[in-house]
């Protein structure tokens, strides 16, 4: 399994793109946040790079495109909390720069993402981040 590599201080995966993306062209090298990396990747539209020596990071899992499933899921519920579930939650998640921490809990929130009004995006990922622990830790019914 391909693992995507989220520089620390920034939040951001290294890649080398294959086509045009915003201001970059074919062939360079950027920072995209790891939901973004990790469908450019999945779409063929980049390859991960390694982050430069001594630069801190750490790992996610990239599922494998051909062991998708094009079957239409029984229960839609059940299926995003089982999405949800498979994204690994660092112990050492609160330590992390806060643009990772929102990048994880955009991860785990998917299209429901939205800070409130009057709310600081560090804030909302860090409930966002324990609202899926405690629901995580939770007995299932």
């Amino acid at each position: 399994m391909t693992v995507l590599k989220v520089i620390k201080k920034t939040g951001l995966v290294p890649v080398k793109l294959k086509v045009k993306n915003g201001s970059f062209s074919a062939g360079d090298v950027c920072g995209l946040l790891p939901a973004r990396a990790r469908q450019a990747i999945l779409d063929g539209e980049a390859d991960p790079v390694d982050p430069p020596d001594g630069v801190e990071f750490d790992t996610i899992p990239l599922p494998n495109p051909k062991s998708k499933k094009k079957q239409e899921p029984e229960n839609e519920k059940s299926t995003i909390d089982q999405g949800v579930s498979e994204i690994e939650i660092p112990d050492t998640w609160r330590e992390a720069h806060y643009l990772q921490q929102v990048a994880l809990a955009k991860r785990i929130a998917g299209d429901d993402w939205a800070v409130p009004d009057g709310a600081k995006p560090k804030e909302h990922a860090v409930n966002v981040i324990e609202e899926e622990l405690n629901r995580r830790d939770a007995p299932a019914d």
